[in-house]
């Protein structure tokens, strides 16, 4: 697919200047469409077209918090770290916006540990280091 091809399946944003897809979608709001039958992010195909290929291991993030938006100067490389990160900042992780933890333990400086850039309960790892908890 070419660029004009690409770019007749978006509506271009003056005001935010965001290149909105309005083609397919996956279920959380991803442009998709099918590239030699097989499913391809939309960002991540603008990406490519526009700007040139991805290094293994990293991301295509949106500077624009707009899922759908493909306009390549939105679109940077990062890891998933970053792409974490990202959601914390802008207040759209699920998690960060928790004050407990599943069983009801509160989110305190100490009770709260890291663990692989998420969190957890020193609480609940207590219980469970006890034999009293499983997973």
């Amino acid at each position: 697919m070419n660029e004009e091809q690409f770019e007749s399946h978006v509506d271009m944003i003056p005001i935010a200047g965001c290149w909105i897809w309005r083609a397919g979608f996956t279920s959380n709001g991803y442009g998709e469409m099918s590239v030699r039958r097989y499913p391809k992010l939309t960002h991540k195909f603008s990406y490519e077209l526009y700007k040139g290929s991805i290094p293994s291991g990293s991301c295509v993030l949106h500077k624009c918090d707009v899922k759908c938006c493909v306009n390549p100067e939105h679109l940077y490389v990062g890891t998933m770290m970053d792409n974490g990160k990202d959601a914390v900042d802008r207040g759209q992780n699920f998690y960060s916006s928790q004050t407990h933890c599943k069983r009801g333990h509160e989110f305190t400086i100490e009770n709260t540990y890291r663990n692989n850039g998420g969190r957890g309960c020193r609480a609940c790892k207590r219980l469970r280091a006890k034999g009293l908890l499983w997973a």
